[in-house]
């Protein structure tokens, strides 16, 4: 008789383990389903913010194609943007803290057209432009100290074609002075003799940039213009400190236009951060690509 008592309470035991591990069980998938959920939830609401701040740098560009967001000496600024409250910080340096709660959503984005470099300087540069075409170039900034631009073409053609090839280098600069004349400075780069390639560095003649234009020093437009005669030319372009200088390291110069502007939008709600990437090709106005990035913080901080 005890030993059948002995018996059922075991069998108690183990039932009423097995009722808690069951419960237990369904409770912990109850909660990573909820977890889940309000994860799916936030991303989604970061998305679209990510996407409110694409349009936004649309729309700057379709306005002014050389929009921009500001920058700092310590690095660039994105324009930050509450939709939840609808209110707007301006533009802040890209790496502070926001002051908006968990559960706002809001974005922060960047808007920029400039890069230090086009081409390689190699014979494997890939950028052409082809004879009796011009290309033109922008956002050249005043800059407190001088600076040159550096450029290597290598002139493409059959047979004799390129004999007596040229490239003309035409800056143009505007000022908001209405009395202001518009500044042209022409340079005209010859072939050599027996090379296809001419490299300014080499020549130790990088072309001067002009900051100050006429006496006016509100400078608003300044570009750069390529017209090849003869031949096609593959180009490479960078900025340089000195007249002679390779445009590297701390020689490197001011950046300016490199053909795409870039939108980088990051949505922000709740635990979730969600970043979309937009290229623009600035010639032809056209929408290259959207790369899309995704964050969960888990129980970090994942707030700028």
């Amino acid at each position: 008789m005890k030993r059948s008592r002995a018996s059922s309470l075991v069998l108690v035991v183990v039932v009423m383990a097995g009722i808690i591990i069951v419960v237990f069980g369904a409770s912990r998938l109850t909660l990573v389903q909820y977890n889940q959920s309000n994860r799916d939830e936030d991303n989604i609401f970061a998305l679209s913010a990510a996407k409110a701040g694409i349009e936004d740098g649309l729309l700057r560009f379709r306005y002014n194609r050389d929009a921009e967001t500001g920058s700092t000496a310590t690095g660039t600024k994105v324009a930050r943007y509450n939709l939840t409250t609808g209110v707007s910080a301006g533009e802040v340096d890209e790496n502070s803290k926001s002051s908006f709660g968990l559960n706002e959503q809001y974005y922060d984005m960047k808007l920029n057209f400039r890069g230090g470099q086009i081409g390689t300087f190699r014979d494997d540069t890939t950028y052409t432009v082809t004879k009796d075409d011009t290309l033109e170039l922008t956002g050249f900034p005043v800059w407190t100290d001088k600076y040159y631009l550096r450029y290597r073409f290598d002139f493409v053609g059959t047979g004799n074609e390129c004999d007596n090839a040229l490239v003309q280098i035409q800056q143009v600069q505007e000022t908001s002075d209405s009395q202001q004349p518009i500044i042209y400075e022409q340079v005209t780069v010859k072939k050599l003799p027996a090379t296809l390639t001419v490299d300014s560095k080499d020549l130790g003649a990088n072309m001067f940039i002009r900051t100050n234009p006429g006496n006016s020093p509100q400078l608003t437009t300044s570009s750069i213009r390529l017209r090849p005669y003869g031949c096609s030319v593959k180009y490479s372009l960078t900025t340089s400190k000195t007249e002679n200088g390779d445009g590297q390291g701390g020689n490197k110069g001011p950046n300016f236009d490199n053909f795409k502007s870039t939108i980088t939008s990051t949505g922000y709600y709740g635990a979730a951060k969600r970043t979309l990437i937009a290229e623009i090709d600035r010639t032809s106005g056209q929408l290259l690509s959207i790369y899309d990035f995704n964050i969960y913080s888990g129980t970090g901080d994942i707030k700028p």
